[in-house]
């Protein structure tokens, strides 16, 4: 996203225990800063209230520029990477192109792109869900609602000329719209959580970290084993994933001091750890044990933290970043590339099989992830800015949040 058009609340302030709240000679904490305190913030000359979070240690000086975490960016242009290969495997999957090892290659990675991209995107919300509901609505709930239904639609008209190997029904009924209000269907579930989710946060913002997480936590494990009995595949990827966003939004602080302090050494074995981990479950088959699938998630996570904090500031680490910044404008569009690159594929060379197709992901998510943003800067050029963000009519003062 051009920065016209992206959120203040995407910058991120290391923080730094040095730093003391200043107090007037009444002894209030002066206005600019974000304490424990729930102290005010400035925005751009606004001053807005914050609520008490003691997991965010962070302060906000008046007239201190704040930074986006470069990890942070790195680490959702990886979970980016892998959510538009995880639907190129599923289209080519639909075609029958592709050996059952990639498609369970697949599936265990599940465990690592969300949770990861679930956990950065609540690193960058957390500052506006501190602040009041009007705030968060339009930074926030509405945002992501505006987004979540405009693009329905735009899908629902696409698939309907473009099949959809994935899900033949997309495009097919009119009554879905109504249904995709409360029961999302689509890849697009995930826009629709993080209004879900800012909106749930919020709500919950003064009740104790330790029992939101746990709570969280006891969600999670139910619905990794079936227990939760959640017929729609978004409500129960939901309920797998508000532990992650949580952990984002209210532990931000602790996570930064432990990725400040990550040696190679570290990286290493957060890595083996999570390899290793994963190599157990497969082979003895623990999947549907209870609090396995979390255990795994978590030591993915901590993974794609090292991962991104050990490129952060190198060569490789610059696209990361680059995509980590606009993973909106891939987001949206890139399952109706998927859908028509495959389509005209299928239709014209034919079937691919063995390392041909196996070869074909990587190549699928470069061109997709590439094609998804020359589209979406090229729409943007052309006056189509409302596709990505919200209408200055709906909310003037608004500016499109990082996802």
């Amino acid at each position: 996203m051009t920065n016209r058009w992206r959120s203040q609340e995407n910058r991120l302030v290391v923080a730094q225990p040095w730093h003391h709240p200043a107090r007037t000679a009444s002894g209030r904490v002066a206005l600019g800063r974000d304490y424990l305190s729930g102290a005010s913030n400035v925005t751009h000359g606004r001053a807005y209230r914050t609520r008490a979070d003691p997991c965010q240690a962070a302060a906000v000086t008046r007239g201190q520029t704040q930074q986006r975490v470069e990890w942070v960016d790195i680490a959702k242009g990886v979970a980016i990477l892998l959510v538009v290969a995880h639907h190129a495997v599923l289209f080519m999957d639909g075609y029958h192109w592709l050996p059952e090892s990639v498609v369970r290659l697949n599936d265990t990675l599940a465990t690592f792109r969300m949770p990861l991209f679930f956990l950065a995107s609540g690193l960058f919300a957390g500052r506006t869900l501190a602040g009041s509901w009007s705030l968060v609505w339009r930074k926030r709930v509405l945002f992501f609602a505006y987004l979540y239904v405009l693009w329905v639609v735009i899908r629902f008209v696409f698939f309907a000329v473009v099949n959809n190997v994935t899900a033949p029904d997309e495009g097919s009924h009119p009554v879905d719209l109504l249904a995709a209000l409360v029961l999302p269907e689509t890849g697009l579930w995930f826009i629709y959580a993080l209004a879900v989710f800012s909106a749930v946060t919020w709500a919950i913002w003064r009740v104790p970290v330790w029992v939101q997480l746990a709570g969280a936590s006891a969600m999670s494990v139910l619905a990794a084993v079936g227990a939760l009995h959640l017929t729609n595949y978004a409500w129960n990827a939901m309920a797998l994933y508000l532990l992650f966003f949580l952990l984002g939004c209210r532990c931000r602080g602790p996570i930064e001091r432990v990725a400040s302090r990550l040696s190679t050494f570290r990286v290493s074995v957060a890595v083996a750890l999570y390899l290793a981990a994963t190599v157990a479950v497969s082979a003895f088959d623990l999947q549907s044990v209870p609090g396995v699938w979390l255990a795994l998630s978590l030591l993915a996570v901590s993974a794609g933290v090292a991962l991104a904090v050990a490129v952060s500031g190198r060569l490789v680490g610059r696209p990361l970043r680059y995509l980590g910044q606009r993973t909106i404008d891939i987001y949206l569009p890139h399952v109706m590339i998927l859908g028509g690159i495959t389509a005209l594929i299928s239709a014209t060379v034919g079937d691919f099989t063995g390392a041909v197709a196996v070869a074909l992901v990587p190549a699928l998510m470069i061109v997709v992830t590439a094609v998804s943003l020359l589209l979406a800067s090229g729409l943007r050029a052309s006056g189509a800015r409302f596709l990505f963000a919200l209408p200055p009519a709906l909310t003037p003062k608004t500016k499109a949040p990082a996802v």
